[in-house]
């Protein structure tokens, strides 16, 4: 009995890593479960945000919710179950990978938002997008122009510039009547040591989910504290579908083009170490790169006055700091190939991981 019993969990480990595998349900649910608690949050928390600057009301935020959680089961599937083009295409890799959506797009989403409205954002997601679905056909021919210390720098970038929406969010949210109050920054600080020990200590399911676990033990206290205002709950429909025309799309050049320069670099991520920085190295070439495009990238957009009499398309470059730093990392990068042996051993290196 004991041995039919190990045999049983040594199959259910080999099934949950196999494409096709299918274990038990004792391992597939709570597998399952850990899963989907560890991508909720992240999966929501770039909506939330784009909503807020956007300053959409609770109905429509609630129907981005409902798009991008039905979107991205969708594009789960298809990536599951990919769709035939021909003996040669396929949309989806028949992998397992949990689509959703990205913090790679918030500074920028954030930036358009706030000058064109939610349209805005839309309409320079949709033609962004396409720009990614065309560079996927040419991928073995521009995969050079990304290596890890470009797409590092991209990322860091994008860090640097969600620091500032999450000191807005840890204090209240931007423009709230009790901004920086005792009360916001002790509930957000529940929230961030729960995350902390979950992260440093937990272990499992604990774990993975610890953004969850921190957000509803936040929720808790809040509610404790008289800070959650549960009427738009008590209102709210039981059932709804999404409504994904109900927002109209404003294509302004502007979003287009920010959208486009991210979408490229964020599909072509998985090229370079996404810490691509510090596995690539600093040589005196990548620390050249590395400092034009930290000086160009994040230094110039800080301060647009600088640029103010520039023609209008160098000022439109400048206009974002993720985008001025993908174009002047690309740049930066051709203009400084890497010649010496040091430099081509530490790319190497960095591409092996």
């Amino acid at each position: 009995m004991n041995a039919d019993r190990k045999s049983t969990r040594e199959q259910d480990r080999k099934m949950v890593y196999e494409l096709d595998g299918r274990p038990s349900l004792s391992t597939a649910v709570p597998l399952g479960l850990q899963h989907v608690l560890a991508m909720f949050t992240s999966n929501l928390a770039p909506i939330l945000i784009i909503a807020g600057v956007c300053g959409l009301s609770g109905a429509d935020t609630v129907t981005m919710v409902q798009c991008a959680m039905f979107v991205s089961g969708l594009t789960t599937f298809i990536q599951l179950y990919p769709l035939r083009l021909g003996s040669r295409y396929q949309v989806g890799a028949r992998l397992p990978i949990v689509m959703g959506t990205s913090f790679t797009f918030v500074p920028t989403a954030s930036a358009v938002g706030a000058a064109g409205g939610i349209g805005a954002v839309l309409g320079g997601c949709l033609a962004g997008s396409l720009v990614e679905v065309f560079m996927g056909f040419f991928y073995k021919y521009i995969r050079r122009f990304f290596p890890p210390l470009v797409v590092g720098c991209t990322l860091v970038t994008i860090g640097v510039n969600l620091l500032g929406i999450g000191v807005d969010y840890f204090a209240g949210g931007a423009g709230a009547a009790d901004y920086g109050s005792l009360k916001n920054l002790a509930a957000a600080s529940f929230v961030l040591v729960i995350v902390i020990l979950l992260q440093r200590f937990g272990k499992g399911l604990a774990k993975n989910a610890a953004i969850l676990i921190g957000l509803v033990a936040g929720y808790i206290l809040a509610a404790v504290l008289g800070m959650v205002d549960t009427a738009p709950i008590a209102d709210a429909a039981w059932f709804g579908l999404p409504l994904p025309m109900q927002f109209q799309l404003t294509f302004q050049p502007a979003a287009i083009m920010s959208f486009a320069a991210l979408f490229v670099t964020s599909g072509l991520e998985t090229i370079g170490n996404t810490s691509g920085i510090t596995m690539a190295g600093f040589s005196e070439r990548n620390i050249l790169v590395m400092g034009l495009t930290f000086v160009f990238g994040i230094g110039v957009p800080a301060h647009p006055e600088a640029v103010a009499q520039l023609p209008g398309f160098i000022r439109f470059i400048f206009n974002d700091a993720v985008t001025a730093t993908c174009i002047v990392a690309i740049i930066a990068n051709v203009l400084f190939p890497m010649k010496d042996a040091e430099d081509i051993e530490k790319a190497r290196e960095a591409m092996l991981g």
